[in-house]
């Protein structure tokens, strides 16, 4: 069975610099999660997601947009103990959407999950969600 490896580590070389957010070192033995370890948690009260090798636990984040914003939430639900590498670029981790280039919508993300930081302000820094290191697990 494949293991997900931990999110502090960089995923295998393959000659491509590893995407954002990714720790290129490591400071204590690597820790590696099964599907099965992730499927465990698939409710709104205990929620983890698998990532192109990274597993984050996104249960305080459902919890923070269950409110007005709870269509938002509701693809990360529906995900919820699976790998949603399918939504993002490998290389960027960005959600794939409309291709600028020839204008079709090639989305395989849902486009809720970029409203989930539509508070955030156009001069804010801070990654989006699914790249930051307080969701990720080790």
């Amino acid at each position: 069975m494949p293991m997900t490896p931990s999110p502090h580590s960089a995923p295998p070389h393959d000659g491509v610099a590893p995407p954002y957010g990714w720790r290129t070192h490591r400071t204590r033995k690597q820790r590696y999660y099964t599907p099965t370890e992730v499927a465990r948690h698939c409710d709104r009260k205990d929620c983890w997601i698998s990532l192109h090798g990274a597993v984050l636990d996104v249960t305080q984040l459902i919890q923070k947009h269950q409110g007005n914003n709870a269509d938002r939430i509701n693809p990360i639900l529906a995900a919820a103990g699976t790998d949603v590498s399918h939504w993002f670029t490998s290389n960027t981790l960005e959600l794939k959407g409309i291709e600028a280039n020839d204008g079709k919508d090639n989305a395989t993300s849902p486009p809720q999950l970029a409203l989930l930081d539509a508070e955030k302000k156009p001069t804010d820094t801070e990654a989006p969600w699914w790249k930051r290191d307080e969701f990720r697990i080790d």
